[in-house]
């Protein structure tokens, strides 16, 4: 019987026994919703009681994957889940169906409570996920002060200086695990890592993309839980990337994959095991990285226009094949063609013979031998993927700034994709920020005149030093 934790993620099985006896607990765990399952566990005795049992609040965008280890705990034990994305559905069914568990955003949650819709009187567990992923948690303050004294209360987060206040506020008497001592910090990670953000795709498939991506000689695939590794093994069962896939054991290679999101030791771990570690995370999971890492590069999956480029590409290739064939048959089509050119711009003929083609399942030409057109140039590309620039900025480790500052105010402030964001460099007195070379200069100067740790910074592009 394979684990279900990895070795050194004994921090969230040491959940289980304090959430079964009905204590407070606040988990520091990274966002990812595999580290909630041995307390979803723990509770799944209450998952056949009277009223609403369990409340789960998370961010919209953890819903589905909050619901799905849910589900997973839950229902195996008789209970039933709802996953309410909007208020006004999940009253209709909270009013028509036994719920034991609810799984929802704050926002919503005090939405229900306003319509007493949302029964609180039964004393549930109210199991907080990562409140720093929210958009903000004003609503907690109803939602809590109709709980219960005696209701339990968990909650997980990956930033536990944001979270105390929530600590200190609400779950009083609270058994804290994960978290550094007071006043201290782990260390970071000082080797580069490799960050890439899957969204709206399954693990499996975002590994093997990413393997594909990398084309490693050698490498191996590291996840946390037992789940993971199936779905993974499951999904490279027909690729042609023979690579392992491990639960938890950190060997050398020269490539490491981490398919789920590890805790801040085995992220040490497999950093000093794998000349090169590649990350997977969800797009809320980049903030938990950007605190554990000095250096941190992106890798962009395929998404629906890279499809599309290779798509034209390849139709591209083939109608150059059949150009470059020639031939009677080509001479023909061009002979029935050549009224047309006559009273009509060829290269319209072209456009409209190809929408014909593409749209109306016309017959396509024989594929032939020939060069492949390259794709279409794309504007934009995130730093890793084309030219890039370094953007020199003057703040450093001296000032106490951090890669999370310019990650934080290049996405909200600057509104730079995460995508686009390369390896942050921190140095003694200045930083280098790696970014598109066309979108350099823009960034660079929008910097300059900002304060990063109470230091107003400049920004210029590195070879102007």
């Amino acid at each position: 019987m394979e684990k279900e934790l990895s070795r050194d993620a004994t921090r969230a099985a040491d959940i289980e026994p304090t959430v079964a006896r009905g204590g407070n607990v606040v988990a520091v765990m990274p966002p990812s919703a595999v580290y909630l399952k041995p307390a979803l566990a723990a509770l799944s005795h209450r998952a056949e009681g009277e009223g609403l049992q369990l409340l789960v609040l998370a961010s919209d965008a953890m819903l589905p994957s909050v619901e799905h280890v849910l589900n997973g705990a839950w229902r195996d034990a008789g209970g039933t889940v709802l996953a309410a994305r909007a208020a006004g559905r999940a009253l209709n069914l909270l009013n028509q169906e036994r719920v034991t568990a609810l799984v929802c955003s704050p926002d919503t949650a005090l939405a229900l409570l306003a319509r007493s819709s949302l029964p609180l009187d039964s004393a549930p567990t109210v199991l907080l996920a990562w409140p720093e992923t929210w958009d903000d948690d004003s609503a907690l303050i109803g939602l809590m002060q109709d709980l219960p004294a005696e209701a339990q209360r968990i909650l997980y987060t990956a930033a536990p200086r944001q979270a105390e206040r929530l600590a200190e506020r609400y779950l009083r008497k609270a058994l804290v695990l994960g978290a550094p001592p007071r006043g201290t910090s782990l260390p970071v990670v000082e080797q580069s890592i490799t960050v890439v953000s899957v969204s709206g795709i399954d693990i499996g498939t975002a590994v093997r993309q990413a393997l594909d991506l990398l084309q490693p000689t050698s490498g191996v695939v590291w996840t946390a839980v037992a789940e993971t590794k199936s779905a993974v093994v499951d999904a490279l069962a027909k690729s042609p990337n023979d690579v392992p896939v491990t639960c938890g054991e950190v060997a050398p290679a020269k490539l490491i994959v981490a398919a789920d999101l590890p805790i801040p030791e085995d992220l040490r771990r497999l950093a000093a095991a794998a000349d090169r570690l590649v990350v997977l995370t969800p797009p809320w999971g980049l903030p938990y990285l950007v605190g554990q890492a000095s250096a941190l590069a992106t890798l962009q999956l395929p998404g629906a226009a890279d499809e599309v480029d290779r798509t034209l590409a390849k139709q591209r290739s083939r109608i150059e094949g059949v150009l470059e064939a020639g031939g009677s048959d080509l001479d023909r089509a061009i002979n029935a063609l050549t009224p047309l050119f006559e009273h009509r711009d060829p290269a319209l003929v072209a456009g409209a013979l190809y929408r014909l083609w593409t749209t109306e399942s016309l017959p396509e030409p024989k594929p032939m031998p020939g060069p492949p057109a390259p794709p279409a140039p794309r504007k934009g590309r995130p730093a890793g993927h084309g030219r890039s620039t370094k953007v020199f900025v003057t703040a450093g480790k001296k000032d106490g700034a951090t890669p999370a500052d310019f990650v934080a105010m290049l996405t909200r402030d600057l509104k730079v994709p995460p995508e686009h964001i390369g390896k942050i460099e921190l140095r003694e007195t200045f930083s280098l920020i790696e970014l598109p070379a066309d979108e350099a200069q823009a960034v660079a100067d929008a910097l300059t005149g900002r304060t990063i740790r109470r230091r107003k910074i400049i920004a210029r592009l590195e070879r102007q030093r």
